[in-house]
């Protein structure tokens, strides 16, 4: 069965010394009977066991091992798992059973690498195993609840249970206390018949009763071998065949895994806790990027579905400041803007200008309004009146009506806007009363400002508009050059002296060419910097700021750019007319006007989404060009975006770092003292046989349980978060959806980055220490 060839075993220990445990060995063993190896502990035997098994390698010398098959040495390097798999078994003197196991479950392992056993063979080879131990019924019993002389009697049933052709017992009654002992050499004996056993042993009296052979050593040497004639009867024989074993195979999926998870088990405490951390630290990285990354395009969407179906879209508040700008101002660039919407939106696109002043019919009250130019009215909108049908009709909310005084349900009312009279066609009503005597105060402002204010025109209005207005409101157009904190912030009233009788000259004379412009006196009485006194009237001259100087960065591209109509104009009088604050000649108004209705009228768009879906992405689009979603509600969308824009900001991107390296560090650390405190169990299994692969997929599987259970508690922890802020919005704003929501692609990329790091950190020290002898993991403390 076994050659042994001037076998040598030599250790190295610290400062380069060594330690010869074995010294030339040289014999046969055959293929029955019980060979006990008898010496003092350090003598070599439990060495010589170990190269046997194939669980560590000789120095020098060669063991050859042979069947009835063929034969190999076990020095040769060959894979050595199916030889330890098939054709012997081990008993370790401190038992090395699989303590998350079953004893059902340790036996089963061992038949479960080896194929050509069904269900039914297995549990009837167990019962058979654990019968001949006299362990009938405990099955199901974790080894940790057996005593050590049960434990030992397991560790022969699984050598025993796979019919080897070799039994090596190293020191197997050396924990056990005399009763035990003799059950154990009892046991072993019994297998004795049928196939080889070898036992390592200190004790003489054991060897005498129970060895067909012994062998004395001492100093590495076998200095006896010899037949033992004293051998007493010991009992009954176990009769059993030796069959030759089919191939090793993988341990199967399902069982692999539950190994895993049992092995995650047993050290509860640590378990907990890299899971409480674990999950916490991938919620925390989670919700930094939902925040950051939250889906506001749906949300809008969802917002504007749920309400209007309607939005605006302008430019957003560009900050500068500057010799000219304390202040904040917006880029109005209004044909850029319009492209931009219609290559995301398509042709539903229609004008809409904010903070327009619509005055009653007699001037005696104004308040300001959105004026839309829209083909359509909302469907949850009740309409006392009909659509503007002609250019010059309009259509008020209630509480427009109501705050310019009109009669009734003022259908047929004038109202006039930039000096242009409209009559009211229609009227909305929007149960504004209700809504001021129980809404907060944030309900009534945002009414206020957005359904409220609302005017609706026709599409054809705009031209309607520019013929008829008697005046022009436009901003960055004072006079006032001297006083620049609000040269860019006002708006100047332009008009025609054409609309300025003889009467309303109180100073001065009136304009001779084009660059020459009247002043209103209440405009001359709010403006004393100019120096202007209507008794003592003198001419005076000015310069308009030129926006365009590259000083104003482009900030105020979209506003009407005076410096280029007019060339240092002079002011040449004062009227006593207040509609408009400064009066230029008719073809210097048409110029300005024109340019008005053109490029600066409206400061944002209007667009109808309908019953379209899906644009989700236009809306993202929009955001992240800066621009400004005007509509129902959305100042509360606003506000949380920008909170949470300021709330990761950089400071949220080093957080979001510390965090990942932080989970990468746990997962390290976790990972590497799980593989080295799994070492002894490692080489268990490989002394059993269990395939290098099948010990790989073990520890990575436990790695992957762990990563999914953590990944799995992190979703909760991020639904809860999600939840929580999702309902203090809905509560807050009305929204009836979630502006968080989980992103299955963040899900998915989470599983698998910690997976593949999981894997990286088992990996590396798995390799390093499958690279050791196997007895050397098995000894690991």
């Amino acid at each position: 069965m076994y050659t042994l060839e001037g076998v040598t075993k030599e250790y190295k220990t610290t400062f380069s010394k060594s330690v010869m445990a074995l010294r030339g060995v040289s014999l046969q063993l055959g293929e029955n009977g019980l060979v006990a190896i008898l010496g003092k502990s350090g003598c070599g035997k439990s060495t010589l066991l170990n190269l046997l098994a194939g669980l560590d390698y000789p120095t020098s010398g060669s063991i050859r091992f042979s069947n009835n098959n063929a034969g190999f040495a076990i020095d040769s390097g060959r894979n050595l798992d199916c030889y330890r798999a098939a054709d012997i078994g081990i008993v370790f003197q401190d038992f090395q059973l699989i303590p998350e196991l079953t004893v059902g479950q340790n036996l089963e392992l061992v038949l479960s690498q080896i194929e050509g056993y069904s269900k039914e063979e297995v549990e009837g080879r167990i019962q058979e195993a654990l019968s001949f131990v006299d362990l009938d019924g405990l099955e199901n019993r974790f080894v940790r609840e057996l005593s050590g002389g049960q434990q030992q009697r397991v560790a022969i049933a699984r050598a025993f249970i796979k019919r080897p052709l070799v039994i090596l017992a190293d020191e197997p009654t050396g924990n056990l206390d005399t009763e035990n002992s003799e059950i154990v050499f009892h046991l072993l004996k019994r297998l004795s018949k049928n196939c080889l056993v070898i036992v390592s042993t200190h004790d003489r009296d054991e060897a005498q009763q129970y060895a067909d052979r012994i062998l004395l050593m001492r100093d590495g040497v076998v200095v006896e071998d010899y037949k033992n004639e004293t051998l007493q009867g010991n009992g009954q024989e176990l009769e059993f065949e030796v069959i030759n074993k089919n191939k090793v195979q993988a341990i199967p999926f399902a069982y692999l895994v539950k190994m895993a998870w049992g092995g995650l088990r047993v050290r509860r405490v640590r378990l907990a806790i890299s899971l409480i951390l674990l999950s916490i630290i991938l919620a925390l990285i989670k919700v930094i990027l939902a925040v950051d990354t939250a889906n506001y395009g749906r949300a809008f969407e969802e917002l504007f579905r749920s309400r209007e179906q309607t939005f605006s879209a302008s430019r957003e508040t560009v900050y500068y400041e500057g010799e000219y700008c304390p202040y904040s101002y917006e880029d109005r660039n209004s044909t850029r803007l319009l492209y931009t919407i219609r290559d995301l939106f398509g042709e539903c696109v229609y004008g809409k200008r904010e903070n327009i002043y619509i005055f009653s019919a007699d001037m005696t009250k104004k308040d300001t309004g959105h004026i839309d130019t829209a083909p359509f009215v909302p469907e949850n909108y009740l309409l006392h009146g009909h659509f503007p049908e002609c250019e010059s009709d309009i259509v008020l909310t209630d509480y427009l009506r109501d705050k310019l005084d009109l009669s009734g349900e003022a259908l047929g009312d004038e109202v006039m806007i930039d000096g242009v009279v409209f009559r009211v066609r229609g009227i909305i009503e929007t149960d504004y009363r209700t809504l001021f005597s129980r809404g907060s105060e944030y309900e009534i402002d945002t009414f206020v400002q957005n359904e409220g204010s609302r005017v609706i025109v026709s599409q054809q209005a705009e031209k309607y508009w520019k013929s008829n207005a008697k005046y022009i409101p436009l901003r960055c157009a004072t006079i006032d050059e001297w006083l620049l904190s609000n040269y860019l912030d006002t708006i100047t009233y332009y008009g025609s002296v054409q609309e300025l009788g003889v009467n309303d000259l109180i100073a001065g004379r009136f304009p001779e060419n084009n660059n020459e412009i009247l002043l209103s006196e209440s405009y001359v009485y709010c403006n004393p910097n100019l120096g202007i006194l209507i008794d003592s009237f003198e001419e005076v001259e000015f310069k308009y700021l030129n926006l365009d100087e590259s000083i104003q960065q482009d900030v105020f591209s979209g506003y009407l750019n005076m410096y280029s109509d007019f060339q240092n104009p002079r002011i040449v009088g004062v009227v006593s007319s207040n509609n408009a604050d400064v009066y230029v000649t008719e073809e210097q108004f048409s110029e300005v006007r024109d340019s008005f209705y053109s490029n600066g009228l409206y400061d944002s768009y209007l667009i109808y989404i309908g019953n379209k879906s899906g644009f989700s992405k236009a809306f993202e689009h929009l955001l992240s060009e800066d621009y400004v979603i005007s509509g129902n509600g959305t100042e509360g969308l606003y506000h949380e975006m920008r909170h949470n824009d300021e709330r990761i900001g950089v400071f949220g991107k080093i957080i979001l770092w510390v965090l990942i390296c932080i989970l990468l560090l746990t997962l390290v650390v976790f990972f590497s003292f799980n593989v080295r405190d799994n070492e002894r169990k490692i080489g268990v299994l490989r002394s059993m046989g269990v395939l290098g692969t099948d010990v790989f997929k073990l520890m990575l599987f436990e790695a992957i349980l762990l990563s999914v259970v953590s990944a799995v508690l992190s979703f909760a922890v991020e639904c809860i978060y999600y939840f929580i802020q999702n309902r203090s919005l809905q509560q807050y704003y009305g929204y009836m959806f979630g502006v968080y929501t989980v992103n299955p692609l963040l899900e998915l990329g989470e599983i698998l980055v910690l997976i593949i790091s999981a894997i990286g950190c088992v990996f590396l020290p798995l390799w390093v220490m499958m690279g050791k002898p196997i007895i050397q993991m098995i000894k690991s403390k």
